[in-house]
């Protein structure tokens, strides 16, 4: 489905509001309930039938979780890698998310990417892999190193040393579908 303008206008808003929320308004340590409420827009909108408004850098992770086995639906930014027929996801807060603790435990996972949903295999980043996440979104989104920096708990410069150093920080995942996904949108 070609993007028509409004679509990418909804999404550039998203995107600013994401990057303004992480920089300045959700706590270090953990979001809290109300920015976990949030960060859950985009599960809501896929239950109301409005997936269309998710941003294409964005997919629906289904996992279990660790300690109930309850199905859990979160919300991430990822970078596709052709080459390897990978998702690759960052998990914030050092790891210390459930979402990323539940795939730890139970790799069997199902991605959701504007209305096709597909089983695929988690499987933790390496730390290289980290590092290539984290050059990459710097490509797509610059005004990140200020989240990094943030999370990080001092100023990073967007240099390929620092980043090295920090990278360690941010724990990351590949999503390998099983079945076939449609091309890449």
């Amino acid at each position: 489905m070609p993007q028509t303008p409004y679509l990418s206008l909804v999404q550039k808003i998203i995107r600013f509001f994401n990057n303004m929320i992480l920089t300045a308004l959700v706590p270090v340590e953990k979001p809290g309930w109300v920015f976990r409420w949030i960060f859950k827009i985009p599960v809501l909108l896929e239950f109301i039938r409005l997936d269309s408004l998710i941003p294409g850098w964005m997919l629906l992770l289904v996992h279990e979780g660790r300690r109930t086995g309850r199905r859990r639906v979160t919300p991430l930014e990822y970078i596709y890698h052709p080459e390897d027929n990978t998702y690759r996801v960052m998990s914030g807060w050092r790891g210390n998310t459930d979402w990323y603790k539940n795939i730890i435990h139970h790799p069997e996972v199902s991605i959701k990417i504007k209305g096709k949903t597909v089983k695929a295999e988690a499987r933790e980043l390496t730390e290289e892999e980290v590092l290539d996440y984290l050059l990459e979104i710097l490509h797509f989104n610059p005004e990140a190193i200020h989240i990094f920096s943030r999370w990080a708990g001092k100023t990073i410069e967007p240099t390929l040393d620092h980043l090295t150093e920090v990278s360690a920080l941010f724990p990351g995942a590949a999503l390998t579908p099983i079945e076939n996904l449609p091309k890449q949108i």
